[in-house]
This record gives C-alpha cells, structure tokens and sequence, in this order.
C-alpha cells in the first residue's frame, strides 16, 4: 500500500518538474555579455562582429551599443542574449529606450538555436521595435530568407519611447505583441513557423543595420515554456496513478 502511494507521487512529481521552465532578470547584476553570461542565468550571449560594440549590465538597465550589426538575410552580426525553451511559452521584455540615428531595431525573439554555431541556420522570428521611424513590427526568416516587416504601429514620440514586447508560442504559430503600460497589449501580428524546431533560443536582439552606433537600453526579461514531458516519464506516471487507483479498489 505505501509503495503505490510513494511510486504514485514520486511520478506527478516528476511530470511537475518537467513540465515547466521559468527565467526572469531585471539586469541588476553586473555583467558583460561581450565575455560571457557568468552567472546571470541566461545561456549564451552573442555578441556581434564589430570590436567597437558593448553589452552589458548594471544598475538595473541592459545595454547595448551596436554597430554594423545585421539579423536578415544570411547575415548574423547583430547581438543576441538567450535561453533554451521546449514547447510552448509566453515571454515578455521590457525596452527602456532606443537611440537610434540609423536603421536600428531591437526586440525579442525565437531563433533556431543553430544560430550561434558555426553553420547556422538563420531562422527566426521577432517583434521590434525600429527607433529611426517609430516603427513596432514583426520580422520573420525561414533559412536566410526574410518574409519581410509587418510593421503595423508607429509611435508618435520615436524619440525615446518605453515599450513592453510580448510573445507566445503554442506549436508552430508565434504570435507578438506591444504595450505601452505593460498591462494593455495588443497584437501585432501572428506568424506559423513550422520550420523552428521544439526547442528553440529566446531572448532579447539587436542590431544597428548601419555603420553608425546606436544604443538600446532594456530593463528587464522574462519567459516561461510547457515543455513537453520525457515518454519515460509519462510511463512512470501511468504506473503511479494505476497503483493508486488499485489501491482505491481495495478499500
């Protein structure tokens, strides 16, 4: 009797333990990206091609100052900070500013976690925030080949707006959208990515699409994915919940 009982709660456990990933930071932490992510909970950090870039933490703000960095075609030379998630997921991020005397854009994003390997594959997709024109869009590229900007919003004041970016995931539709106050959203737009795999990289990007240097600012991130529980597990789990309905056969 005992042993159905601990078997039974062992295996919800452990579908618990798998079933959920969550990461938050608010940049508090010192850090340079540009030479790891230490111990700040994130991944990876990729960090552009051009020496004269930074990207970096303290006192609450992420920084990034870019130059010549690019995210479209088969170009990868823009920055990048991420996690690892399986499975569906809703992530927010929290820009504080932009700086922007070019083309720069800067958001959050889903990539194919390839993409800071040597022979990546370019797939992405990403809501933005573009400070040039004011522009908040999505962007989506399937192996090097950009879909193109949705770019439905623009912000009156492009000067130094606030914006809160959010994204979902549920199986192969991504859908993305901004805030103002960080409590009104609303959509920007829903893209199907059936070429991104399970598990994919997430987090903030940037790039200044330019040989001038622009600097985006963001104060904090978050994501929480359903990830999908191991087969054996799920077994483990079916063995539990028979134990217990055994055991109720017996009283």
């Amino acid at each position: 009797m005992k042993w159905s009982i601990t078997l039974a709660v062992l295996a919800v456990s452990q579908v618990v333990c798998l079933a959920q990933f969550s990461f938050s930071t608010d940049f508090s932490g010192n850090q340079n990206f540009a030479s790891g992510v230490g111990t700040t909970g994130w991944l990876g950090a990729y960090g552009g091609n051009n020496p004269s870039s930074t990207f970096a933490s303290a006192g609450g703000h992420l920084t990034i100052n870019d130059t010549g960095g690019h995210w479209e075609g088969n170009l990868k030379s823009g920055h990048l900070l991420y996690v690892s998630v399986t499975g569906d997921f809703t992530m927010e991020g929290f820009m504080n500013s932009l700086n922007s005397p070019n083309y720069t854009t800067t958001g959050i994003g889903a990539f194919d976690p390839s993409i800071t390997t040597g022979s990546p594959t370019l797939t992405w997709v990403g809501a933005f925030y573009k400070g040039f024109d004011g522009e908040i869009g999505t962007r989506s590229v399937v192996n090097g080949s950009g879909a193109g900007d949705n770019s439905p919003y623009n912000i009156s004041d492009s000067s130094s707006p606030s914006l809160y970016f959010e994204m979902t995931r549920v199986g192969d539709v991504f859908t993305q959208s901004y805030s103002l106050n960080g409590t009104d959203f609303f959509e920007i737009n829903s893209v199907v990515m059936d070429s991104l795999p399970e598990t994919v990289d997430v987090g903030i990007w940037d790039a200044s699409y330019s040989s001038a240097t622009s600097t985006a600012v963001w104060n904090s991130f978050s994501v929480t994915a359903n990830a999908v529980p191991e087969p054996g597990v799920m077994t483990l789990a079916g063995v539990g919940i028979a134990g217990l309905l055994a055991l109720r056969r017996k009283k």
